[in-house]
């Protein structure tokens, strides 16, 4: 993953100090995708700006906005590797690199998980460093909409990385458990295969992490905390979708749809 830190992001426009030195923009989430946001673009600083280029921006009637797509394509000119998702990847793909930029300041509506009540899990000292290092803006918009080029994918991998490293031993162990039911069970029967994935498992687990008593997370209660993670709404609710749908289009469209985040409310 490479963090482009030379485009400046923001919350608020008045923020912005003059006289600019960097390209700034401001974050425009979208209220009918919660997990992505468009771009302004606010001003150009005086610092060029090697990734991002007039070909990278769009006028519409509200504004100049930056384009995921436009943005992907000139990393793919500059760098002469193929598009996968939104990396790119060396002609054997067997190397994705993202490039990404980053906020410093978390979106509006993950604020909530920072205020929300908590038994122990994650410890405050954890959920400052999320605080303060904001989050990742990745290239590439709901696979619902092909076509919405002006939509980025707000990520939270730094975040979500922070929080695995502070698990205690039972915690990664749990983790573990899931995974391995995850690849040796669920995933070998047709009719639930690739309806769950590593994302909902490790969700699963945060979510039940913060309502439960960390104490609950000894090796000895290793069995009662991986039936709390199966028995989690997010788990719940795809197990039953594997039941309930038997093709694999259904399944890759009622994942998408239901899919939730951790952070965002």
């Amino acid at each position: 993953m490479y963090v482009d830190d030379v485009l400046n992001v923001t919350q608020i426009e008045r923020n912005i100090k003059h006289p600019v030195q960097r390209s700034e923009c401001v974050i425009e989430i979208d209220t009918d995708h919660p997990g992505f946001t468009r771009l302004r673009l606010i001003a150009g600083g005086k610092r060029q700006h090697f990734f991002v280029s007039q070909e990278s921006v769009v006028n519409t009637q509200t504004g100049i906005y930056l384009s995921a797509t436009n943005f992907l394509n000139r990393m793919r000119q500059i760098h002469k590797e193929e598009i996968h998702g939104p990396c790119l990847s060396n002609r054997d793909q067997t190397v994705d690199i993202a490039y990404c930029l980053r906020s410093k300041y978390l979106p509006y509506n993950a604020m909530p998980w920072i205020l929300r009540y908590r038994r122990k899990w994650p410890p405050n000292v954890i959920i400052d460093r999320i605080k303060h290092y904001g989050c990742l803006l990745v290239p590439i918009g709901p696979k619902t909409l092909p076509d919405c080029n002006l939509l980025w994918r707000i990520s939270f991998s730094v975040a979500e990385k922070q929080l695995v490293h502070s698990f205690n031993f039972t915690q990664l162990l749990c983790y573990g458990l899931l995974k391995l039911t995850l690849k040796r069970i669920v995933n070998t029967h047709d009719v639930g295969k690739d309806l769950l994935c590593s994302y909902f498992v490790k969700t699963a687990l945060f979510w039940v992490s913060e309502e439960v008593d960390i104490d609950t997370f000894q090796l000895p209660k290793l069995s009662f905390c991986f039936t709390l993670c199966m028995n989690n709404d997010i788990m719940g609710e795809q197990l039953l979708l594997s039941e309930l749908f038997h093709t694999r289009t259904q399944h890759v469209l009622r994942k998408d749809q239901s899919q939730q985040h951790y952070l965002i409310t």
